[in-house]
């Protein structure tokens, strides 16, 4: 029968290219590795290894296995920990600051669901730019920050969350509506519309531009704004082109609402970033770091 261990045992000798070594790494003999190996052989019907003069390597249907068995073996994981949350419930106040972007777009789902697997949890969410949020903890005000941006106070914690992407968008209506690119020489001369200073976005933003020798200042920005959703409602009656997260305009792109202009000189990638008062540990904090790096399946 195909199980978790089997799974386990065939992902060692896949991606060590050894059955010693895979034995080694799990802490059991090499004959119980061959006689997991045989089974899962048998039961699937099909060989998953061939020897030549280099070792073992993988058969075709071996390395379709591996696809499989690597997605069904971080699932298991996934299900593990979120059964471990869920058996050992936390209580308490959990103060959360967090930028724009995430706030709106990445935490409300997972609030909820935390929230429900500790009913006596009491959650508040504040939502401000990087800057705020990095002030707020310094203060004491916040248990955790989720900000955009570029990690930059020494006196905090800056622990990787998860990457996004900031793009250029139009609306539909827009005279923009149909570039499918633009170069940065052609953003200079296009109406700009864009987050206000202290946000995360604008940072990312700027810091890109200036790999190129421009600043701000060299750009055509109508308006600074201090919302993702105010740049959309104000690009539905502006020609312009907004800078904002993906995470923010996947519903609007799906309808055709508005769409995306490749930049020509690249991908505007950035990081989100746990943030919190070194030297301090909260079982709460952790708690929740933990339920959240499992819902967006981040190696925790």
């Amino acid at each position: 029968m195909l199980n978790e261990f089997k799974l386990l045992v065939f992902h060692k000798v896949a991606t060590e290219g050894s059955f010693s070594k895979a034995a080694e790494d799990l802490f059991v003999s090499q004959p119980a590795v061959t006689k997991q190996i045989n089974s899962l052989e048998d039961e699937l019907g099909i060989k998953l290894f061939e020897r030549n003069n280099k070792g073992i390597v993988l058969t075709a249907a071996g390395k379709l296995f591996l696809e499989h068995a690597g997605v069904i073996l971080s699932q298991f994981k996934r299900l593990k920990n979120d059964m471990s949350l869920l058996s050992e419930q936390v209580s308490g106040e959990l103060t959360i600051g967090a930028s724009t972007t995430i706030a709106q777009y990445v935490l409300p789902p997972v609030l909820a669901q935390f929230r429900q697997a500790n009913p006596s949890l009491k959650l508040t969410l504040l939502n401000e730019n990087s800057e705020t949020v990095e002030n707020l903890l310094q203060r004491h005000e916040i248990n955790l920050g989720i900000i955009e941006g570029l990690p930059k106070n020494n006196a905090l914690q800056y622990t990787l969350f998860i990457k996004d992407e900031l793009v250029l968008i139009t609306h539909k209506a827009s005279i923009y509506y149909r570039l499918e690119a633009c170069s940065l020489n052609d953003l200079r001369k296009s109406d700009l519309v864009l987050r206000e200073k202290g946000s995360g976005t604008l940072e990312v933003f700027e810091d890109f531009i200036g790999q190129y020798g421009l600043s701000l200042n060299d750009m055509n920005t109508l308006i600074q704004l201090g919302s993702t959703e105010s740049i959309k409602l104000f690009l539905k009656h502006a020609d312009a082109i907004g800078v904002v997260s993906i995470q923010a305009m996947k519903e609007e792109i799906m309808r055709g609402e508005f769409k995306v202009i490749e930049l020509e000189e690249g991908r505007i990638f950035r990081n989100f970033y746990f943030v919190h008062e070194k030297g301090t540990s909260e079982k709460l904090v952790s708690s929740f770091v933990s339920f959240l790096k499992n819902r967006y399946n981040v190696q925790v």
